[in-house]
Parts: C-alpha cells; structure tokens; sequence
C-alpha cells in the first residue's frame, strides 16, 4: 500500500507563482513530517522526492505521490507521513496548539503552507488522504491554520527544567540537535555550544535527560532547549509517577485529608 495526498486549491484568477510556492512548500512540509516520523534531520535530496500523479486545471488539483522513498525510511514510516500532514491540519484548523506529533519545525513549515489561503473554505486548500487509490480522510486548509500554528510557536515563554527523550540527530550547520520527547513523541531543537559538540555526538540515538532553560508556547508545549548538561538516561530508569501506589497503607486508615491535617500540612 502507497499512501498519497490529493490537493485542491480553491480560488478565482489564481497566480500561478502562488500556486507552485505553495505546493513547493507542500513538498518541503511532507519532508520534515517524514523527518519526524524516521526520527532524522535529513537535507531535502535524502528525502523521499515526491511527484504527481494527477494534474488538473479549473481549481487547482494535483495529486503527490512518492516517486523515490528515502533510502533510511521504511514503506510504513512513509505511508504515515501524509496522515501526519492531513491530521496536523485538522487540528490547526479548530486549535491553536501543536498538532500531534508536530514541534516547532513542522508548525513552521505548515503556517507558510496556509499563510496566502482565504479564510473561507471557497479559497481554501484541500488535503485528501488517498489509500490504494480510495479517498479514506480530507480537511480543508484556510488562513485559520495559519494563524493558529503562529500562535502555537510565536507566543513563548521561558522557564529552568529537564526532557527526557532520545537524542536523534545533530545538525552542525544549524547548530543544533533533535531530541524526539518521551512524553508526547515530538521533536524538540536542543542549542550545540552551552554543552559541548561532543556531549551530543557520544550520546547519539539514546535515550537522555536534557536540563536547561526551557522554550514553551502558550500551552507549555517545549518548543527548544538552551542546555546546561545531558545526562544518559537509560530505558530502565524509572520516573516518579511510576512509583504512584507503592507504598500503599503508609497513610493507615486515614484518607489523605485527615493525613494532612495530622502532620500539619493542608488539604482543600
């Protein structure tokens, strides 16, 4: 099975270098969503490259299909890298937050995609999910999405704390590296030169804690990480919250508010 992404884009008199920038962007937004699901930071031609397999006039319509996958990306990882594009749409349409799955990086890419839509859906874009060859989920794309994903990476806030996650790739142009979070699977940009190039390099595809000044947004989704250390972390390490009911009876018969009222603490 091939997953392919089916695309409308709706207007009267469209420009034809609007049109080809956006689908440019399309093909640049599918290849980070690919980066994110194999886990990598890849440079575009060691990505899949993507063609089409339909070409339309009237609206705009046009379908991209895989032309050669990437030779680090399985035919499952690729096949899931349209939905990721189609439900991250979804949600940005109704949300101000970050799709699932979706950091910085992808938001960006997306709002780009959506900045010069209409904000109704007769000057929209639509996105269809195409399976051995049946249509099987669609959204329409408008200027909502784009202001939405703005929101999602524009409005920051800084604060000290620790992500735990796996160190998946280092990018020493850009001066950063990618940790794919643990908690919520997305990818997080870590800043290379508070710590050391080689902190990063020995630590490469496992599991680490990175602690330091943390980015959020609005919703307190960590956007980046400005590091003051990284420590391996491996897999069996527990968190606190899996130590949650062990020490069942420690409070005897007394429920928690009688607990704390004993002992001098509070309860509401």
């Amino acid at each position: 099975m091939t997953s392919e992404l089916d695309v409308v884009v709706r207007g009267s008199a469209l420009p034809a270098d609007r049109v080809l920038t956006q689908m440019q962007l399309l093909v640049q937004l599918l290849g980070l969503a690919e980066d994110s699901t194999v886990r990598k930071d890849r440079r575009a031609v060691d990505r899949t490259s993507w063609g089409f397999g339909e070409l339309g006039l009237g609206s705009v319509h046009a379908r991209l299909v895989p032309l050669e996958r990437a030779q680090d990306t399985t035919q499952d990882q690729l096949n899931r890298v349209p939905l990721s594009v189609v439900s991250g749409f979804e949600h940005a349409q109704r949300s101000s937050d970050l799709p699932s799955g979706w950091g910085e990086d992808l938001a960006t890419a997306g709002r780009r995609v959506a900045a010069d839509l209409g904000d109704d859906p007769a000057h929209g874009m639509t996105l269809t999910l195409i399976e051995e060859g049946r249509p099987v989920r669609s959204v329409t794309i408008t200027g909502t999405a784009a202001k939405n994903l703005k929101r999602a990476v524009d409005d920051k806030r800084t604060s000290t704390g620790s992500v735990i996650g796996t160190l998946a790739s280092i990018n020493t142009r850009r001066n950063q590296a990618g940790l794919w979070t643990d908690l919520d699977d997305r990818r997080v940009s870590v800043a290379i030169g508070p710590v050391p190039l080689a902190d990063f390099a020995e630590n490469l595809g496992l599991r680490v804690l990175v602690a330091g000044a943390l980015t959020r947004n609005a919703v307190g989704h960590v956007l980046s990480i400005w590091p003051d250390e990284i420590t391996r972390w491996p897999r069996g390490r527990r968190r606190l919250t899996d130590s949650a009911g062990v020490a069942r009876g420690y409070l005897a018969d007394e429920g928690p508010v009688e607990h704390l009222e004993r002992v001098g603490g509070w309860a509401t």
